[in-house]
């Protein structure tokens, strides 16, 4: 009974199947959008971890020259919680977006 009733809502909520390709267009231009955006997110994290790095570098050298144990042990500390930074930013990088087929996949669920 339960599923007659939800097949009879899914049918009275159906969309039209003119609008069918015009959902297809917008869907498509929605990726398009998408894919823009996480470009650019991905140049921006890939600067901060550019940066990330570098101020490891410097952190690490001002390391190795110092005698000082308390600002050694500061450095130290401050420079893991750059490396804690660097390996999210990575794991960020490392996660790919949708694919195009992906993307048809979710809109062939959706009709």
């Amino acid at each position: 009974m339960l599923e007659n009733d939800f097949k009879d809502l899914l049918n009275k909520y159906k969309l039209p199947d003119d609008f069918l390709p015009a959902f297809k267009i917008i869907l498509k231009e929605e990726r398009e959008a998408s894919k823009q955006n996480e470009h650019s997110l991905r140049d921006k994290k890939m600067g901060m971890k550019v940066n990330t790095e570098n101020k490891m570098k410097d952190i690490w050298d001002a390391m190795m020259k110092t005698k000082n144990v308390d600002l050694y042990a500061n450095l130290e500390k401050e420079r893991a919680e750059l490396n804690s930074e660097k390996l999210v930013l990575e794991d960020d990088l490392s996660n790919d977006a949708y694919t195009e087929q992906e993307y048809m996949e979710l809109y062939e669920k959706t009709l």
